[in-house]
């Protein structure tokens, strides 16, 4: 049975919202953060410098390699972000054309 706007809407939102968790998972993991500040928690609208000030305001010590293998993973994942965040967008304006 094929999905309808709203459904595939709701997959969209679910999807995003996974990659947002799923990446703030991986820092409370990797850097044993009991919390993150209001710009990790919104990790996916900075760039990569800035993501990269806030890990070093925790205290964590990174050397070149994990910088690299964190700037490629950021990198991935936000492009996935941005990438839902558009399709959701596109959808939602559908659906209002739609309705009026």
């Amino acid at each position: 049975m094929p999905m309808n706007m709203s459904d595939h809407l709701n997959c969209k939102e679910r999807e995003y919202e996974v990659v947002l968790n799923s990446f703030k998972e991986s820092l409370y993991k990797e850097f044993h953060l009991e919390r993150l500040n209001s710009k990790l928690h919104d990790w996916h609208k900075l760039d990569f410098q800035d993501f990269l000030k806030e890990i070093l305001k925790t205290g964590e010590k990174l050397n070149y390699r994990k910088i690299m293998d964190w700037k490629r993973f950021f990198s991935i994942q936000k492009e996935k972000a941005v990438t839902l965040e558009k399709q959701i967008r596109m959808q939602k304006f559908k659906e209002e054309r739609c309705l009026n």
